[in-house]
């Protein structure tokens, strides 16, 4: 009797290519390439720089529906983008 949990599978490199995909092709999301998305044993790391609250929550809403979509399941994000605000702006 095997009384260790069981460890999950998860397709590292296919959820790293959807979640850039979908920062790639969201509208809202300014030069997507300067972010950094990986991923290791279904954790998914974000990082760069964004200058909004808002555009750090939006990355990782984006990443979340793109991955329910595709049916690839993860264990949770690290949000790891840093918030730049810019002198003068609110």
């Amino acid at each position: 009797m095997n009384i260790l949990p069981r460890k999950a599978n998860y397709a590292d490199a296919k959820i790293e290519s959807i979640a850039q995909q979908a920062l790639a092709t969201d509208p809202m999301i300014a030069d997507p390439a300067t972010f950094t998305v990986s991923s290791r044993k279904g954790v998914i790391h974000i990082e760069g720089t964004v200058h909004r609250d808002d555009e750090k929550q939006r990355m990782e809403t984006v990443i979340v529906a793109a991955l329910q979509h595709m049916g690839l399941k993860y264990d949770r994000i690290a949000n790891d983008l840093r918030v730049s605000h810019l002198a003068g702006t609110p």
